[in-house]
């Protein structure tokens, strides 16, 4: 079978396309789709990946990847039609994959083409393929989602994807068939097998040692049959009537299975009532302690209720002979307190009386005194302040001089400021003639100055744009240069002696070697370009320097002179306003006035001066030392105001002692007129108060007494209500303990009746006395019914195990087929060789699995070496592959199988140091590296594994992240799979300048190459444009 190619895609309302309809050449050849991103340049390679595999890789761990309809069909309005994607290849074959709406979630397929896997697959590719996807994937189809590519996979997902092509799935399978690794379903087989025979000699052994126990139980148990069954249960009827105290019984008739349960439940009725009445009467007998102990005590405590009784009429009557006592004692005691305290008052008034008139007498002297000191003090004052008056008038005339001579200062002063004004306003006006000199010798240097500084100006902003835009195309040149000789390098350090084909213009040199010394040369003729224009660069610097130099000697000139002239304004309008102040507003001053008012300040100053002298003088003779600080006037000063301080206190000491005075003989007339008789005075007034003294001792000791008395009959009636307290709060302790006691003795008497002992209300030893007697009898006829019970039972049991016995001989008899008449020991004999005949399978079975799982393990490992070693030439391809399109040895993968998975590390041949050890290539190269890389895997994969009879290569922005120098050695590449191989490749870009460069470099080659431009979205989808290649009419071009 010859190769085949595609050369026609249609698309039907699918994603972004409303319509797509493009030929392509009939062989090999390059389709170039550009446009911007999100336009629909991956939708259109993922329907080529759907429409021959029905999946699109990149979307598989997508949430609702399964409803295909929804992301695959158009979105639009209404129902335009299904969404299809139709593929013809050479020879007239053809595939169309379609779904009937975006509800759909299964695809139909139809075309010419039966089977797709077979159709693609080459004639000399032998083995079966089993999983398209897997082989496309491998070797045709790069998604511009690093989640299809095979460098950015997961390690597992790489080796199921490899080992397609290694077609070691069979042995595989075989080696799984045989036990596999792990779980496997042939494993569980095995296991199952192996526990199915030891659940079987489980169970023939379970069936050994339950005959053997029943056997051992017989041997030690005596059986009962049914009619000595009968008799016992009869016997133990009838102590079970007679426990229960009824009277004689029917017998039973014949035992049956429910005889020993009736009479376990007629045993356990009497057990209890048996047990419920001993709990009677131990509570019986607790109630009748009760009732008798509650009886003894309200008997006692009624005696001692009638003592405290007694006792209280006792304490009642005393109390009313201490309360008639108490009355009288508190009479005396407030007559005798009266008595003391009219004494009291008495002697009180006397002495108040006696020390007012020794004050009396010792305030009048006190107050004479005082008047003395007055009028001493007032003479003083009156002296000392005479002599103050006559220093104060000199002192007057003294402050009168010194304001004169203050006044002359001033106007000294005032004649020194005119002097100096004087004197300013002349030097400022020599000042103001040297300014106007030096200005015009100024201008007469430079009188067109102002003109000078604009041409000046001009200059130097020309200057300064030649120089700006001199130095930005100094810049670019550096730019242009720099890059285009970096560009230049690398293309001179990855071309070989024996190139002639350009790279970058694709020019073509006979002879060789000559490309590569023109690329070496070409650095070198660049750097004459940058060192002219330097040069121009600094001599046009040098000239503006020079221009601005001279812009600055005339700045400083005209600043010169404006500074002189701003000084010159300023100094005439300070003399202006000095000269009016000084000459007056309306006079115009000139250097002759200004010298004689000069004069006459002089003259008017020295006067003045002579005038202070002689006023000066008088006014130190007149004031002396009189008005120094410590002198006369001073000392006048102090002793009038210590005069004036000694009459102040006499005064207060005058009026302090009238009265004080005052006070105390209010207070004498006070007491006198308490005395109706007359007040006593002298010797009187001692005897009186002697008489009171002695009066108030005498009453004082009556009213101690009486209060003696009074208190110690308070303390009797006290004595006496805490007895009679002590008494009543017995007697209600009394009470309360005969409500207690009667009301346990009823609690007795309601625990009695509760027990319903039949006869008897109240508590009664006797008829406890009886009911213990029948207790006890009717448990001994309980233990002796029980007894009986247990030998019946066991009696049975026996029975039974000879029955279970005979059913276990006939379990094993049916195990192993015995015969009728085999007895015990040829049963449990023939089960014994049925258990050891299954060990034996089971163990075997064991040793069967244990060496296929051996096998099998070894199998898997000669599978994995031989994956291993089936991909080392891909390994090999793919560095070659990657050293041509990254023109750079030391950038490459290095792939490890292990465990059915297929690791990658960065190559050791590069940068990476050995003491690093394996590294992940994309920790270490370039998002640009990395995309290159996918490519290399990819064509080494197709170049490696042949299995297509369509040399395809569908590449989603193959050149992402790379730059003009790796997309040139990607072209030629390409462009020699094209040639020498034969391929047809498919590659999109979203930049248009590289998809020129890419057809350019393909049309060098004289090679097909169509361009498919994808211009925008509009309302009725995708709006494309079609060129294809030389010689190829298009089929559909038009805006769909």
């Amino acid at each position: 079978m010859s190769s085949v190619y595609l050369n026609r895609i249609r698309l039907e309302q699918y994603r972004t396309f409303k319509s797509l309809d493009i030929g392509l050449p009939d062989g090999p050849g390059v389709l170039v789709v550009h446009g911007s991103n999100g336009i629909g340049k991956s939708s259109m390679f993922d329907g080529l990946e759907w429409a021959l595999t029905d999946k699109i890789d990149h979307f598989r761990d997508a949430d609702g990847v399964k409803k295909v309809g929804s992301y695959l069909c158009r979105w639009r309005e209404g129902a335009p039609g299904p969404t299809s994607v139709t593929l013809d290849f050479s020879g007239g074959n053809s595939l169309s994959r379609t779904l009937s709406s975006s509800r759909a979630t299964k695809s139909t397929v139809a075309g010419s083409i039966p089977e797709i896997a077979e159709f693609l697959r080459d004639e000399g590719w032998d083995r079966n393929i089993s999983e398209l996807s897997s082989y496309l994937l491998l070797t045709h189809f790069l998604g511009q989602s690093t989640k299809s590519r095979l460098t950015n996979r997961e390690p597992g997902e790489r080796f199921d994807i490899l080992k397609e092509a290694a077609q070691s799935k069979q042995v595989e399978e075989i080696a799984k068939a045989l036990h596999g690794k792990g779980n496997t379903k042939a494993s569980r087989a095995f296991s199952d097998r192996i526990d199915e025979l030891n659940k079987e000699v489980s169970a023939l052994r379970n069936l050994l040692d339950t005959e053997a126990s029943l056997w051992s139980g017989l041997t030690s148990v005596g059986a009962l049959n049914d009619d000595a069954s009968t008799q016992l249960a009869q016997a133990i009827s009838q102590l079970l009537e007679e426990g229960a105290g009824n009277g004689p019984a029917s017998l039973i008739a014949a035992f049956d299975d429910g005889t020993i349960g009736s009479l376990e439940t007629r045993l356990n009725g009497l057990r209890d009532e048996a047990r419920i009445l001993a709990t009677n009467i131990m509570s019986g007998n607790e109630a009748l302690a009760a009732w008798e102990d509650a009886s003894r005590q309200c008997s006692e405590l009624e005696v001692a209720t009638a003592a405290i009784d007694a006792q209280i009429t006792s304490l009642a009557a005393k109390r009313q002979d201490l309360e008639a006592a108490r009355a009288e004692a508190s009479d005396g005691e407030n007559a005798s307190r009266l008595a003391a305290k009219n004494a009291r008052d008495l002697r009180d008034r006397l002495k108040g009386l006696k020390d007012a008139l020794q004050s009396a007498a010792l305030l009048a002297q006190r107050k004479e005194t005082a008047d003395a000191d007055v009028v001493n003090a007032r003479s003083k004052l009156e002296g000392e302040t005479r002599e103050l008056s006559s220093l104060e008038r000199r002192l007057q005339i003294v402050r009168r001089i010194e304001g004169d001579v203050g006044r002359l200062d001033e106007r000294v002063k005032l004649a020194q400021s005119e002097r100096e004004n004087v004197l300013a306003w002349m030097t400022r006006d020599s000042r103001i003639a040297e300014l106007r000199s030096s200005i015009e010798a100024l201008e007469a240097t430079s009188p067109n100055l102002n003109d000078d500084i604009a041409r000046a100006n001009g200059e130097m902003t020309s200057f300064d744009e030649l120089v700006e835009g001199q130095e930005k195309i100094l810049s670019e040149l550096r730019t242009t240069v720099t890059a285009m000789s970096s560009a230049v390098a690398s293309v001179a350090a990855n071309l070989t002696h024996e190139s002639c084909d350009c790279p970058v213009c694709t020019t073509h040199f006979d002879i060789e070697g000559e490309l590569k010394r023109r690329a070496a040369g070409a650095a070198e003729r660049l750097a004459p370009l940058v060192l002219a224009q330097e040069s121009q660069v600094i001599g046009l610097t040098r000239q503006r320097e020079l221009a601005k130099d001279k812009l600055g000697e005339l700045r400083a000139l005209e600043r010169r002179r404006n500074d002189l002239h701003d000084e010159r304004r300023l100094e005439e309008q300070a003399n202006i306003d000095l000269g009016a102040r000084v000459f007056g507003a309306g006079l115009t001053a000139d250097t002759v006035t200004a010298k004689r008012r000069h004069d006459q300040l002089a003259k008017s100053a020295a006067d003045i001066a002579w005038l202070r002298q002689r006023k000066w003088y008088w006014r130190n003779k007149l004031s002396g030392t009189l008005f120094a600080s410590g002198g006369a006037h001073a000392a006048a000063v102090r002793r009038r105001d210590q005069a004036q301080a000694e009459l102040t206190t006499a005064t207060h000491k005058q009026d302090v002692a009238a009265k004080a005075l005052e006070t105390i003989s209010t207070s004498v007339a006070q007491y006198d007129q308490v005395f109706d008789a007359g007040s006593p005075r002298g010797d009187q007034l001692e005897d009186a108060l002697g008489r009171a003294e002695a009066s108030l001792l005498a009453k004082e000791a009556v009213s101690e007494q009486a209060s003696s008395a009074h208190e110690a009959v308070e303390q009797d009636l006290a004595s006496l209500d805490v007895a009679a307290t002590a008494a009543t709060v017995r007697k209600q302790q009394g009470a309360d303990l005969i409500n207690a006691a009667s009301q346990r003795k009823n609690e007795a008497i309601e625990a009695w009746r509760k027990l319903n002992f039949k006869g008897s209300d109240e508590p009664d030893a006797d008829r406890l006395k009886s009911l213990t007697i029948s207790s006890t009898a009717t448990r001994a006829k309980v233990s002796e019914a029980e007894d009986l019970l247990k030998q019946l039972r066991d009696g049975r049991t026996a029975k039974s195990l000879v029955e279970n016995h005979v059913i276990a001989l006939e379990n094993l008899r049916a195990e192993v087929s015995g015969a009728p008449n085999s007895d015990r020991p040829q049963l449990r004999a023939e089960v014994q060789a049925a258990i050891d005949a299954k060990s034996r399978l089971a163990n075997a079975t064991q040793e069967a699995k244990d060496i296929a799982q051996v096998a099998s393990s070894e199998i898997l490992d000669e599978v994995a070496e031989f994956n291993a070693n089936y991909m080392k030439p891909l390994a090999n391809l793919m560095k070659s592959v990657s050293r041509a399109i990254l023109c750079d040895p030391r950038v490459g993968i290095d792939h490890h199988v292990r465990n059915r998975r297929v690791e990658q590390s960065a190559t050791k041949d590069g940068e990476v140091p050995a003491e690093v050890g394996q590294i992940d290539p994309v920790l270490v190269h370039s998002e640009g590296q990395m995309a290159a890389l996918s490519v290399s895997m990819l064509c080494a994969a197709s170049l490696t594994y042949p299995w297509s009879r369509w040399r395809g290569l569908v590449l989603d922005d193959p050149l992402q992240h790379n730059d003009a120098i790796h997309a040139a050695a990607f072209a030629d590449f390409i462009c020699n799979l094209v040639a020498d191989r034969g391929y047809q490749v498919f590659l999109s870009t979203h930049d248009r300048a590289q998809a020129e460069f890419l057809r350019r470099k393909v049309a060098s080659r004289n090679l097909p190459c169509g361009i498919l431009s994808l211009q925008g979205l509009g309302q009725e989808g995708v709006e494309w444009n079609y060129r294809p290649a030389d010689g190829v009419l298009p089929l559909a071009a038009v805006s769909g």
